[in-house]
């Protein structure tokens, strides 16, 4: 019973604000515990009241942990950082997949317009043909040459359905409104959060996208993940004795600088 009402307060107050176990009071290295949060940024902060929202993170947010994390930090390596950069990267991935999509769609449509344009020249060829050849039938008959008349004809009754075809399939590439296609082809992808821009945006439209919560959030997350890759990879080089006396200067002043933000 005394679980039981335990889990309903749990749920009721938010897993970042339940700080005790059974078992006492949680350590940073249980399990339950945001290792993003303790390193870093949890991405779950990152995007509230955005299309990308996660969601309030399932694991505890701390700030007396954190602070306990990084003073242990200095004499200890628990290898969280990877963990933290995994669940970074993984973030940047998804990202650029929805780039490629976004940008997949573009080209798409792209296609179709081009293929739009050649069905389109292919189509006044035909007016022409069309032309030549109600002409011919006028001037043939004109002369008494009927069965000749009758041989055009039918050659323009070929043309005239072959114009309808095409016609038609012009017709079924372009089934949305041409301003909406037309708006689409001015769209690029913001390259840093898979947003949609229009080329046509005015400067305080595209200051507002720069400037909102969702592209600073993912563009936080970007130089994370790429400034602690560099530093790992250099602390494992330094492990192997490969780092000059310069960029271990670099590399602690690099963490006294993440600690103090």
């Amino acid at each position: 019973m005394a679980a039981e009402q335990a889990k309903i307060i749990e749920q009721l107050m938010g897993s970042n604000l339940s700080n005790f176990s059974s078992r006492g009071q949680v350590q940073f290295t249980d399990r339950k515990v945001c290792r993003s949060f303790l390193c870093g940024i949890c991405p779950h902060d990152v995007f509230v009241n955005t299309k990308m929202d996660l969601g309030p993170c399932p694991k505890i947010h701390s700030d007396k942990l954190k602070a306990d994390y990084e003073a242990a930090s200095y004499s200890h390596d628990y290898g969280y950082e990877w963990d933290y950069l995994q669940d970074l990267e993984r973030h940047v991935t998804e990202c650029n997949k929805r780039i490629d999509i976004a940008e997949a769609r573009r080209e798409k449509t792209r296609e179709e317009i081009d293929r739009t344009d050649a069905l389109m020249k292919e189509i006044l060829h035909l007016d022409h043909t069309i032309s030549v050849l109600i002409d011919e039938i006028k001037a043939l008959a004109s002369k008494g040459r009927v069965n000749e008349s009758i041989q055009r004809f039918t050659a323009y009754n070929k043309v005239k359905q072959t114009k309808k075809e095409l016609v038609q399939e012009v017709l079924s590439i372009n089934e949305l409104p041409s301003q909406a296609s037309s708006t689409h082809q001015k769209l690029q992808v913001c390259d840093v959060c898979s947003a949609y821009l229009s080329r046509l945006d005015n400067d305080r439209r595209l200051a507002d996208h720069f400037s909102g919560k969702m592209h600073l959030g993912y563009a936080q997350i970007r130089d994370a993940a790429k400034e602690l890759r560099q530093l790992l990879e250099k602390r494992e080089l330094e492990k192997k004795g490969e780092l000059t006396e310069e960029e271990k200067g670099d590399r602690l002043e690099f963490q006294e600088a993440v600690k103090a933000t």
